[in-house]
């Protein structure tokens, strides 16, 4: 192969590389803010539990437990959507496919669904306890361990998905110093090659 059509070759894979490198990056960028919204959904939901707790365990007004039982809600709700758009919103222009690819590959998007249920779990939880603490003070006091555990599992659930974020960070960050390197020895090879001439 002449040395001019090899130089053109390692060239081309070079830029290649340098716009996955800026994918990577905005990768990095997307699991930054991914991170901060899970940290405000574990946020809402020990405001709700706090709430709850409240209500069921000292009898607090239980209209308390509507403002953050409904932003949680929302929340979840749209986290799927959310997941997509930090993702793409990170991405170089027309890459948002390639990006999501690659964030999948990564396992970065966290697993919405595990949440939901948990989150589901609670609020029916919720429900039995604010109907056991009517009973008597043993059941109310049994209703509230109860709702307790469960906000443990949701709790949980949330901190495994800022686990598995932080994780494919890192996974990207590996990934853009592969690349970097591989960046360097191909602008080596083009290097000598025109030196060569």
């Amino acid at each position: 192969m002449p040395r001019v059509l090899r130089m053109f070759f390692a060239l081309v894979l070079a830029a290649v590389l340098a716009g996955i490198s800026i994918i990577f990056l905005g990768l990095v960028d997307a699991s930054r803010e991914l991170e901060a919204s899970l940290s405000r959904l574990d946020g809402e939901s020990v405001a709700l539990h706090r709430a709850t707790g409240d209500a069921v365990g000292h009898g607090a007004p239980a209209a308390a437990i509507t403002r953050p039982r409904g932003s949680l809600k929302r929340m979840i709700d749209e986290l799927p959507s959310s997941i997509d758009r930090i993702v793409r919103g990170n991405a170089p222009p027309y890459t948002g496919g390639v990006a999501r690819a690659l964030a999948d590959a990564l396992e970065l998007p966290p697993a919405p669904d595990a949440i939901s249920r948990a989150y589901d779990e609670y609020l029916e939880q919720s429900k039995q306890a604010q109907a056991d603490v009517a009973r008597s003070p043993k059941a109310a006091e049994l209703a509230v361990r109860l709702l307790d555990l469960s906000h443990g599992m949701l709790a949980q659930r949330i901190s495994e998905a800022r686990d598995r974020t932080r994780q494919a960070m890192t996974r990207a960050l590996n990934g853009l110093q592969l690349i970097t390197f591989i960046s360097i020895g191909i602008a080596a090879l083009a290097l000598g090659l025109t030196g060569n001439r």
